[in-house]
């Protein structure tokens, strides 16, 4: 006999108990009333604690029923009085649900073990009820189709958007900052106190950042003490007398600091010593009254509740994300250190950790890190997945996690107020299971005695550090005394989730200026690292994220999975170039995922709070099948974590069908378009297509160019030789070789002297008689000045250092190279001048001895041609604009012009064209190169040199700049 939707609807909601590892907590509407129009029953009612209620609509794949109009129809219903976690909450949100086709015709009891133990797929909608009323559905189209894991991971999430969390984040910080405000008030004359409390958090010079943090670390107190009231007090008699938040109020309702200390006291046992005893100690209750202290803490107990109101769970870093925000804006750019966003984490675990295939067989040997950890975020991410697979593969999640606390999950920081908050997000997921010692913890960046101390890459020399973290707080342990080391075996982690420090040395700031450290310090620790990076691919002008990517190399295992968060720089600069390399060469699967709006930072970047341009990079260490580069190009940021997550899964699913043909095409979740991929099986010396929104078309032509082919037709494509440009001709010396400028115009007004360096101090060019200067250079690329091929030289010189004047001299020369051009402004990438001068901070010389050549290259990269070879291999880290390092420019990749078919047409160009004309008419701004009539003939020109036939001509010119111009790194 065939089930009946009720009866299928009642064993799938035990289904997803199990999966969940919340059983009971399911509730079938045929069985309780949930709702309380009770004319208005839901399928499913998905009743747990933390989270806001979720219903589900389920229907028989061939049922004429419509699960998405059920669920419209029932969204905004309030829960009844007899659900468990839920009750007079509002259903905001929803999951359509299609079974298996013939599901109708299973018998029941096998329902179970065709979900759990077979891997049947279902398919499903998420849909949410706004303020305003209407309900949007995801996909828009289609419908996402995935295991019943699949399926609960997907609900799971769908409390966790963006929106919300930034919102919630923006209110709970002002909160902080007030009662930080408060405290500060209460102890203006207690400069000593002031000093411990800041020095505790780790800001020992700003008083008022240390009491915001101070803030921070109550707050997760006050939370997990919450956590800790509500566990199940039968299954956990040693937790019976710990109290809520709501029962330390005073008998007007305000708190009373005097009852909290006494809890958090209480509970100072097993687990909770890491979170409750920096809160405790931070208190500065012998110096004021458990009164002045009650407006503080009245504050903090309203953003409590405005947490446990939003009802985000354990899916949500809250601390983290709070705590991102109450570090301002320029600490973190100070740093280098930027935090993850929860979606983005959500999506990164979940496309590193997309199924349990990727895992060791045994579970016990599932080991996770994050070596700069932040505030956990993703580690947190990648850890839930873990628990996740672990249903079924250990005796219980218990069991699970004590091991897992003890011996495979490894967070490292050199912050011990992220570590406080790395470890408190990990201990909240079961805070009633005890454990021992952790290798969670805070390293040594810096010095002690004579000895400099480069935190977590020290473990690149050895696999274990000493854990610092009660120098500030106190250990992170359970009930063992604390652990003294934070072990970190090399070839041993299955997983490494990082989003590391970006700093650099660079521009006047330094790798070790992120410890606040002094001068002396900072030089000692810059030598460490530089001795540490020896026999590594690390290099200081990538800055520590290179350092990073070899310390998660050196720690995962084969078949280990690495995934991180990384600034664009990382695909493109040559000082990255040791990375890309390495990973080629050693790992599979490398997938490079952005978004295209992304690349300019802001709200659409990876990171809270960074202008910075970002990357997600995804790789398998050890050879496979997939080779070469998978590009994703997302459209647009994730409005959710269940939106993330679905969209990892459509990567993954894309990364793993490369090998059925096709080298690109469109990513998709149900029938919603959600981006594009590519797939680069020889990748050049640079990832360029990072970044690139039109992956399909002129990303891909890019891709092509730089090995010299042109698809000019659906039938014909043209192929010409390239080579570096450093192989075709000299490139110049950088300005640090070439000199200085005399004056250097200062933000804000003023100017100064420049750096003394170099052959030459140079000063600006204002009459004829300083035109005719012996030494001149063109140093600036000034787009009012630089508006057609041929230029003025900008300065004149006069000798700083004798002894390096003649061998600079040498490198005069009538061509140059933009380092650093702005499509937005500028107009020429290969500028000429009429007599032989020096280059300088903007513009690198080019020499060659045929002036053919040297016409063809300047005509060609002055074309559309020359602008998407220099877009493709530059970087792109900033908007409408592309860089290029000295070491860069030696690397470019250029048509050979010295190749006999493209000299013989470049020699016919030169001699028919009227090149001072051709030179000299004024060009509009490079992203206006598909209007702009005169750059039309360096277009034809070009395109003629390279052997596109004229026919083609005029319309590849035209697709190429209208494509290339509307790319957001060219046009914004």
């Amino acid at each position: 006999m065939p089930l009946t939707e009720v009866d299928f609807n009642s064993r799938f909601a035990e289904v997803l108990g199990e999966v969940s590892g919340l059983p009971g907590s399911w509730i079938v509407a045929e069985e309780e009333h949930q709702i309380a129009d009770r004319q208005l029953r839901p399928d499913v009612l998905l009743d747990r604690p933390g989270l806001p209620p979720c219903i589900a609509e389920c229907k028989f794949f061939e049922s004429a029923g419509d699960p998405v109009a059920d669920i419209e129809q029932k969204l905004g219903q309030i829960c009844s009085e007899n659900t468990r976690y839920v009750a007079g909450e509002k259903v905001k949100i929803g999951a359509a649900v299609r079974y298996p086709e013939g599901a109708k015709n299973w018998q029941k009891s096998e329902i179970n073990d065709r979900f759990l133990e077979n891997g049947e797929t279902l398919a499903w909608k998420l849909a949410s009820l706004g303020d305003d009323g209407v309900v949007s559905e995801w996909p828009e189209s289609g419908w996402i189709e995935g295991t019943v894991d699949d399926f609960w991971e997907s609900v799971s999430r769908t409390a966790l958007n963006r929106e919300e969390i930034d919102a919630l984040s923006r209110a709970v910080t002002r909160l902080l900052k007030s009662a930080a405000s408060h405290m500060q008030s209460k102890l203006q004359n207690h400069t000593a106190e002031n000093r411990r409390i800041a020095k505790m958090m780790g800001e020992p010079e700003d008083f008022e950042s240390g009491m915001e943090i101070a803030c921070v670390v109550w707050l997760d107190a006050l939370l997990m003490m919450n956590e800790l009231a509500r566990v199940d007090k039968k299954l956990h008699p040693d937790l019976e007398t710990v109290n809520s938040t709501n029962m330390c109020l005073t008998s007007t309702g305000k708190a009373d600091v005097q009852l909290i200390f006494a809890e958090w006291n209480k509970v100072l046992g097993d687990n909770y010593e890491s979170v409750f005893k920096p809160a405790k100690d931070a208190l500065p209750w012998q110096i004021i009254s458990w009164g002045e202290m009650s407006p503080v803490f009245d504050l903090l107990l309203q953003a409590v509740k405005e947490i446990e109101s939003a009802r985000l769970g354990k899916i949500a870093n809250v601390g983290g994300e709070i705590f991102a925000r109450v570090m301002d804006g320029q600490q973190r750019k100070n740093t280098a250190s930027f935090y993850t966003k929860s979606q983005v984490a959500e999506f990164l675990a979940t496309l590193v950790l997309p199924s349990v295939e990727v895992l060791p067989d045994d579970w016990e040997d599932w080991k996770l890190g994050d070596f700069a950890c932040g505030t956990g975020s993703l580690l947190r991410a990648g850890y839930r997945r873990l628990i996740h697979f672990a249903r079924g593969r250990c005796d219980s999640k218990e069991d699970f996690h004590r091991h897992m606390m003890e011996h495979n999950l490894c967070g490292i920081d050199i912050s011990a107020i992220a570590a406080h908050l790395s470890a408190t997000t990990i201990v909240s997921l079961f805070p009633v299971v005890s454990y021992d010692d952790t290798n969670i913890g805070m390293v040594k960046f810096g010095t002690e005695g004579n000895t400099a101390y480069a935190g977590s890459l020290e473990l690149l020399t050895d696999t274990d550090q000493a854990n610092l973290f009660n120098q500030n707080f106190t250990s992170i342990k359970g009930k063992g005394e604390g652990a003294s080391r934070i072990e970190a075996e090399n070839d041993s982690f299955a997983v490494v989730l990082m989003n590391p420090p970006y700093s650099r040395t660079r521009g006047g700031q330094s790798v070790a200026d992120l410890s606040g450290i002094s001068d002396e310090d900072r030089k000692e620790v810059q030598k460490r690292i530089s001795v540490i990076r020896k026999n590594t691919y690390g290099n200081g002008k990538a800055g520590l994220g290179s350092d990073f990517v070899a310390l998660a190399d050196a720690k995962l295992a084969d078949r280990g999975r690495m995934g991180f968060v990384l600034p664009a720089t990382a695909a493109f600069a040559g000082s990255w170039g040791g990375v890309r390399d390495s990973l080629v060469e050693k790992f599979s699967g490398i997938t490079v995922i952005f978004f295209a709006d992304g690349m300019r930072g802001g709200a659409e970047s990876m990171s809270d709070d960074t202008s910075m341009g970002e990357i997600l990079l995804v790789a398998t260490k050890g050879k496979t099948s997939h080779q070469g580069i998978l590009y994703v190009a997302l459209d647009a940021q994730f409005p959710s974590a269940a939106v993330a997550s679905e969209i990892a899964r459509a990567v993954w699913g894309t990364s793993q069908n490369l090998e059925a043909g096709g080298d690109k095409g469109t990513l998709y979740v149900g029938g919603d378009r959600v981006g594009e991929w590519m797939h680069v099986k020889c990748p050049t010396l640079v990832w360029g297509s990072a970044g690139a929104a039109d992956l399909h078309g002129i990303s891909s032509v890019a891709e092509k160019l730089a090995g010299g082919e042109l698809k000019i037709s659906d039938s014909k494509t043209i192929s010409f030789p390239v080579i570096p440009l450093g192989n075709l001709m000299s490139v110049g010396s950088t300005h640090d070789k070439i000199g200085y400028l005399a004056r250097v115009s200062v933000k804000g007004g003023g100017v100064r002297e420049g750096d003394p360096r170099g052959a030459f101090k140079w000063h600006d060019i204002y009459t004829e008689s300083d035109m005719r200067k012996s030494d001149l250079s063109l140093w600036h690329a000034k787009a009012e000045k630089c508006c057609a091929v041929y230029v003025p030289p900008s300065h004149y010189g006069t000798e700083h250092d004798a002894e390096k004047t003649s061998d600079i001299r040498d490198e005069k020369t009538d061509m140059f190279i933009q380092r650093n051009i702005r499509w937005t402004s500028q107009k020429v990438l290969v500028a000429r001048t009429n007599v032989s001068i020096l280059g300088g901070s903007s513009w690198a010389g080019l020499s060659h001895n045929d002036e053919t050549l040297k016409f063809a290259f300047t005509v060609w990269a002055n074309s559309i041609f020359g602008f998407l070879a220099y877009w493709q291999q530059g970087q792109r880290q900033q908007s409408g604009r592309t860089r290029m390092q000295i070491a860069d420019t030696h690397k470019l990749l250029v048509p050979d012009f010295s190749d006999s078919r493209l000299a013989a047409r470049a020699a016919e160009a030169y001699q028919t064209g009227n090149i001072d004309q051709l030179f000299t008419t004024q060009l509009d701004r490079a992203n206006k190169c598909r209007e702009d009539p005169h750059r039309q003939q360096l277009n034809l020109i070009a395109a003629k040199i390279l052997g596109v036939p004229e026919e083609h001509r005029e319309e590849i010119i035209k697709r190429l700049s209208q494509a290339w111009a509307a790319e957001p790194s060219v046009a914004k």
